[in-house]
């Protein structure tokens, strides 16, 4: 029960944290840090609680919620029979949105629960100089993340460099975007310099710092904060990624059975097992899973012949890829295959194309779908881990960075890394045509080599979490989105803070322009 009294412990800073509706005119009682904090495991498993706050339930942060901004705002996915959320889809959503509401407050508490390892590490008696660095430097990892998060969504945000303890602390003005990157980049450089470079399963390690540092020099590029150095920077930080490969087969870079393998570099678990209980699973898989599951198991694109039972619980399919999206895929890209749901075999042996699902088309993304699962799981157990990090990710970013410092010739060898990947199908040889997808020409302009690479880590990346960020830090989004006929604007670039942000006593939040 010691765990539960941590997650109280940070519920509690997490409600004046956050800064949200709950806040009265007297905060609730605390716990005295000096009792709850005394022993090394006492903050391991305040810890514990911090990687827990990625996502609380199936609602929450990473579990639903920040998924759905990112996805459905983009040109992936649309959330064909969710019309709770379409707003976000259509854009046509307000300040009032819940699913904005939710995610800033999940950022936030998230955010407290960090800060609660840091604060009081310090605490701990006899605790090595080496672990008390681990502990604060795996903190401060989650903290620099969902601050970057949070400044991706929101352009100036607060920033929490510590854990609130009064009403006075909590109304506080945003930062300038330039001063959040830099209060990111010192964390992920502590966390960097301080973590082990192999680490219990679902931890932070040093190479997922340095993999983030080079996401958020890469964000900050192409930000009005950018720097001169912004993308040496990133390549520097990806030549610090090590102890990581692509696997030799694409299918086996993402999913449920292939947790934590080599190309993976930080990964949240969502399933049961470990601290989560049986309400605590994500609920992208049973959304993107087939309704035929319910009468006839399905197995995914013929991967997992041994699967045989039925569920208990049908799939949805109530969200599905853009049409256009889809339509970026080659047929001859192995890739394509691997990423969506467009044919299998039933328990019964029999073939099933696309064409026979109750909901034929568009198609429905595979990655979040955990295709070992059996009866012993309601719809909710369908659900892989979500990917924040990984190699092949690295391996674009560094690209797009030398693209961008004028050196093709190596930003091209990168590329092709991922492209022979999906070249050579399962690892044991070309997939489908020899030569597909080409190696990238040498002669390839640098423009071109842009816009290339951004259209390879759609592919390549796909229903990750990238794809919004990377179309909004190119200057991408709205000529994108228009082009699908979407009414997006310049002001959807960020997102509008929470209208109930806004309506607390004395806040000196300021809204977002566009949405005033």
């Amino acid at each position: 029960m010691r765990l539960f009294k941590y997650i109280f412990s940070i519920a509690i800073i997490s409600i004046i944290a956050s800064c949200d509706n709950y806040l009265e005119e007297s905060p609730p009682d605390f716990l005295d840090p000096e009792q709850a904090y005394q022993t090394e495991d006492d903050i391991f498993q305040a810890l514990v609680g911090a990687y827990d706050r990625l996502g609380t339930n199936s609602q929450d942060y990473y579990k639903r919620r920040f998924g759905y901004m990112i996805h459905f705002t983009s040109d992936e996915m649309d959330p064909i029979d969710l019309g709770a959320d379409r707003p976000l889809h259509d854009f046509t959503f307000t300040s009032a949105d819940l699913n904005i509401r939710n995610t800033y407050d999940g950022i936030y508490k998230a955010i407290a629960a960090a800060n609660a390892v840091i604060d009081n590490i310090d605490l701990i008696a006899g605790i090595s100089e080496q672990q008390a660095n681990q502990y604060e430097a795996e903190a401060k990892f989650l903290r620099a993340l969902h601050h970057f998060n949070a400044l991706r969504l929101w352009g100036n945000i607060i920033i929490r460099d510590k854990s609130v303890s009064s009403i006075d602390e909590a109304n506080s003005a945003q930062s300038p975007i330039a001063d959040v990157y830099d209060f990111i980049i010192e964390d992920l450089t502590f966390a960097k310099d301080n973590m082990m470079e192999i680490n219990e399963t679902g931890r932070a390690t040093s190479g997922a710092a340095a993999a983030l540092l080079a996401k958020v020099y890469l964000t900050r590029a192409g930000s009005s904060a950018a720097q001169p150095g912004d993308y040496q920077a990133c390549v520097d930080a990806c030549n610090e990624v090590s102890g990581y490969s692509l696997m030799s087969d694409f299918e086996k870079a993402i999913g449920k059975e292939d947790a934590f393998n080599n190309e993976s570099i930080f990964e949240f678990i969502t399933t049961r097992g470990g601290i989560t209980g049986n309400g605590e699973l994500s609920i992208w898989g049973v959304f993107m899973l087939p309704v035929d599951l319910y009468t006839d198991s399905i197995t995914f694109n013929e991967i997992n012949p041994s699967y045989s039972d039925q569920a208990t619980t049908p799939g949805t399919a109530d969200i599905v890829s853009e049409i256009p999206f889809f339509n970026k895929f080659d047929a001859r890209d192995y890739r394509r295959e691997q990423t969506f749901v467009y044919h299998g075999t039933s328990s019964s042996g029999d073939s099933i194309g696309y064409d026979s699902f109750k909901r034929t088309f568009p198609h429905l993304p595979q990655k979040f779908i955990d295709q070992s699962a059996n009866t012993d799981r309601s719809g909710y157990g369908f659900s892989a881990n979500i990917q924040i990090l990984r190699y092949a990710d690295v391996i674009l970013m560094k690209a797009e960075a030398l693209n961008e410092l004028g050196n093709k010739a190596d930003a091209i060898i990168e590329v092709n890394k991922i492209r022979k990947r999906a070249r050579d199908g399962d690892g044991a040889g070309p997939w489908l045509e020899t030569g597909f997808p080409a190696d990238v020409p040498a002669d390839i302009s640098q423009d071109s080599l842009r816009n290339l690479i951004l259209e390879e880590r759609a592919l390549e990346l796909a229903f990750e979490g990238h794809r919004w960020f990377d179309l909004v830090r190119t200057n991408r989004m709205v000529s994108t989105l228009q082009a699908q006929g979407k009414a997006v604007t310049e002001k959807h670039r960020l997102f509008p803070v929470p209208i109930q942000q806004l309506q607390l006593p004395n806040s000196l939040l300021t809204q977002n322009p566009g949405w005033e």
